[in-house]
């Protein structure tokens, strides 16, 4: 779920997904050539100054919508103070921003959240599961993630937010039946709309997972290029398996078992709490062939396969 991006000019990517970022400025460069460079200087600096005038304008229009009680509106108000891209008042400079004041984006969520937006709630519950803006409280946390559970249901639009939602009070809860009942029904609810597991074997989406994972199933599914990509890298396979089509089968079965496996995925995390304790901020999944790629391929370790 998402809110409407009332005063967006360029999208910026919130790590929960379904949060709309603050407008963003984006910088004109000049043109390299020196014979054009002060013409298209000020055409991009207009260019710039029109899109700061369209967002100032869209802030104030979505500020009004905060006041008049729109809940998505007060969530978008509450992330521009988070976020620190709130444009200052009477300001001509274009990506002239107030600093970022989390205190006071707080404050818009508990409305928004009071007003029954489940993604302000849910913004609440990390700010205090995670304990980067505020110290952590996982009582607080819990509480807020309860008021996601009131505001959403089970049906596809509120499967992320839900989900993700039941899987922290699992975290939080562990080691419980209570625990597993809601780490059960988090896999459930994702694996049943949000194609398989990945949404819940990643505490948060990392930026550009989506992407990965798209890129690792093209590869994956072009041995030639994954060789090509594999090239120079020592081996100590048989001569009758390569690289590329043992990381290949790795790949596939385990990804294959991640997502079939009714059970692999909650013992996963299971085992991850019983080792690392009650909240960790990683990932729980691992991208296995971008791991051989950055390990394997490190020039240290290559240095020394090539000395065995």
């Amino acid at each position: 779920m998402r809110p409407n991006q009332r005063w967006n000019d360029t999208n910026t990517a919130h790590c929960k997904m379904h949060v709309a970022a603050a407008g963003m400025f984006r910088p004109f460069s000049s043109s390299s050539s020196s014979s054009s460079s002060s013409s298209s200087s000020s055409i991009e600096a207009k260019k710039a100054y029109k899109r700061w005038l369209d967002e100032r304008t869209a802030w104030e229009q979505t500020v009004q919508k905060s006041t008049e009680g729109d809940p998505i509106a007060q969530t978008d108000v509450g992330w521009a103070w988070h976020s620190g891209k709130v444009p200052k008042e009477n300001s001509t400079t274009p990506g002239d921003y107030e600093p970022a004041d989390v205190e006071r984006a707080v404050k818009c969520y508990e409305v928004s959240s009071q007003n029954g937006y489940s993604p302000a709630a849910s913004l609440l519950a990390d700010i205090y599961y995670y304990g980067s803006d505020f110290p952590q409280d996982l009582n607080l946390s819990k509480r807020w993630l309860e008021k996601v559970l009131e505001s959403t249901s089970e049906i596809p639009e509120d499967a992320y937010i839900r989900g993700k939602a039941l899987q922290k009070l699992g975290i939080i809860l562990h080691p419980s039946s209570e625990s597993e009942s809601y780490l059960t029904s988090s896999l459930n609810l994702m694996s049943s709309h949000l194609n398989g597991s990945w949404s819940f074997l990643l505490p948060h989406d990392p930026p550009g997972l989506w992407e990965f994972l798209s890129r690792e199933q093209t590869l994956l599914e072009d041995p030639p290029k994954l060789s090509q990509n594999l090239n120079g890298f020592h081996s100590h396979l048989s001569e009758n398996l390569s690289p590329a089509v043992t990381l290949r089968s790795y790949t596939n079965s385990l990804r294959k078992y991640e997502s079939r496996s009714p059970t692999f995925p909650i013992r996963i995390i299971q085992e991850s709490l019983d080792t690392y304790g009650a909240v960790s901020s990683g990932n729980y999944g691992v991208t296995y062939l971008e791991s051989l790629f950055t390990v394997y391929g490190h020039p240290i370790i290559q240095k020394c396969l090539g000395k065995v």
